[in-house]
């Protein structure tokens, strides 16, 4: 605690003075040990850097970013020296502002119990500045200052704290990208693949029942999943539960639309299912002249992987990251489809009680859908928005109101009658009393 409060000379002279002792009191083990922890010291006194003339205690915070991480490098620096110093890394952080970054940081780093310099250098200002610091002062006991400097030698020590936080988010990149490749090489050894699996689609089917089947597919580009390529699918053509026939539908429709428009294509096809599934897949390439694109199944059950060309599964090592890698791409395409099937549902549960309610048929329906938005909007939606609906009278738009919103049921009435005196009447065939 003394050496990174910046107290290294007092605690050298501590120290000397113990193992000068320990020696007088011919306690030379004892000696021997302080006389290394001396040496220690010293040898990173000698590499700290002393960045300050000023006898100052300061915390410097510097951020850099690229794409949507960013690094946030924390400079301590004591009595004027550079005791310590670490980078913390943060991801999906596009959209933030470098304030709304360190502020993250700031909260978390010193909510810690990590007590703060009286003075805290910053890349820049943040959100806030003024509650911050008091709740730094109530976390430190003590006034704590926040500047962002934009010049002299404060701004210097920013500068090099940025510098710092630029090379660890560099080095952090490279190491993940390397993962990420290795990865890849993993999974086309495993696979047999032609090639790397830079991208790998996953499909899977939803229904409950027969009823409002829909198919999904995900897409993962380049070490993380790519949402904006992702699509859903309303079945069509199938009738009932059956999820061969739809899984076919899905990938015809997306394979001939990828030829039709020149769509890019991926390395890998990743099915939610077993065998079954896989062949279904199978064929459906093959029809459309695509069966170069190596396609796999994973089954849920036993986390088995089926392949083409291979009359038994493969069984991945569970450890295996590419093992983990197929099931996060299988895992978000059955939550996709689900989150779709379930919207579906809502919005068709929402349209029959729609049709119930009397004096709403199909065309006033259609009108309540095409100005409110969603069946959802018409049950929230006010007796004067109601009534503002072409075709819908303002007499409709009370009794659709009313159907969403019943009023609460009413208290019952007693119908007991009472004497003057409090005493019930006598039952009949009875006394009272």
């Amino acid at each position: 605690m003394h050496f990174l409060e910046g107290r290294d000379e007092e605690l050298a002279r501590r120290l000397t003075k113990e193992m000068e002792e320990a020696a007088g009191e011919l306690k030379f083990e004892r000696a021997s040990v302080l006389r290394d922890q001396i040496q220690s010291l010293n040898k990173v006194r000698e590499r700290q850097k002393i960045i300050s003339t000023d006898d100052v205690d300061q915390d410097v915070v510097g951020v850099v970013r690229q794409g949507s991480d960013a690094c946030v490098e924390l400079f301590f620096v004591r009595k004027g020296r550079l005791v310590g110093q670490e980078p913390f890394f943060f991801d999906r952080v596009a959209g933030w502002s470098d304030g709304e970054i360190l502020s993250a940081f700031v909260r978390q780093f010193y909510g810690k119990t990590v007590p703060p310099a009286p003075e805290i250098l910053l890349s820049e200002e943040l959100p806030e500045a003024e509650l911050t610091a008091e709740w730094l002062a109530t976390l430190g006991g003590r006034r704590v200052q926040m500047h962002a400097p934009q010049r002299g030698a404060k701004r210097e020590f920013v500068a090099m704290a940025e510098a710092n936080a630029a090379i660890a988010l560099q080095n952090r990149l490279l190491s993940r990208d390397n993962r990420q490749q290795l990865v890849l090489e993993e999974l086309q050894r495993a696979l047999g693949l032609p090639g790397l699996p830079n991208r790998i689609e996953g499909y899977d089917i939803s229904n409950i029942q027969g009823t409002e089947q829909v198919g999904s597919m995900v897409v993962w580009e380049n070490g993380g999943l790519k949402k904006d390529d992702y699509k859903r699918f309303k079945i069509r053509t199938v009738a009932g539960a059956d999820d061969f026939a739809s899984m076919g539908e899905v990938l015809t429709r997306r394979f001939a639309k990828a030829l039709e428009q020149g769509s890019v294509l991926p390395d890998l096809v990743l099915i939610d299912g077993g065998r079954g599934q896989l062949n279904v897949a199978l064929k459906v390439l093959q029809d459309l002249g695509l069966d170069y694109i190596p396609a796999v199944g994973l089954a849920k059950q036993a986390e088995e992987v089926y392949q083409a060309d291979s009359l038994h599964p493969l069984v991945l090592d569970p450890t295996s990251p590419s093992l983990h890698t197929l099931q996060r791409i299988r895992d978000e395409a059955h939550r996709f489809a689900i989150t779709y099937h379930k919207k579906l549902r809502a919005k068709r549960t929402i349209q029959s009680v729609l049709d119930t309610i009397p004096g709403v048929g199909p065309a006033i329906r259609t009108s309540l859908l095409k100005t409110l938005g969603s069946a959802r909007r018409v049950r929230d939606t006010s007796v004067a928005e109601l009534a503002a609906v072409p075709k819908v009278t303002p007499k409709l738009a009370q009794r659709i109101f009313d159907h969403f919103h019943p009023p609460p049921p009413r208290e019952p009435q007693s119908t007991t009658d009472c004497y003057n005196d409090g005493s019930l009447p006598a039952q009949e065939g009875g006394d009272s009393t």
